[in-house]
Parts: C-alpha cells; sequence; structure tokens
C-alpha cells in the first residue's frame, strides 16, 4: 500500500514539474522520467498480488 502512495505521489511530481505549478520551474516530462514512474507502479501492482 505505502508503494501506491508513493507512486501517486511521483504522478503528481510529474505533474507538477510539467506545468510549473505551485511556482516551481518547468521540467519537461521526458520518457526516461515517464518509464521510471512507470516501473514503480507496476512494482507497486506486483507486490500487492497475491
Amino acid at each position: 500500500m505505502v508503494a501506491l502512495v508513493i507512486a501517486g505521489q511521483l504522478m503528481v511530481a510529474l505533474v507538477v514539474d510539467q506545468f510549473g505549478i505551485l511556482g516551481y520551474p518547468q521540467i519537461a516530462v521526458t520518457p526516461t522520467r515517464l518509464l521510471g514512474a512507470a516501473l514503480l507502479l507496476a512494482g507497486a501492482v506486483l507486490v500487492m498480488r497475491r
């Protein structure tokens, strides 16, 4: 469950970085960053499987 919370935080961080929300500088979402987020989410799903 903790891994899913962290994955959710990472997804929100990617959105904040992409659009520069809350006064943060814009940082482009690259394919490498998307792959990292997808792997984290896939790992969380695999850990939660029975």
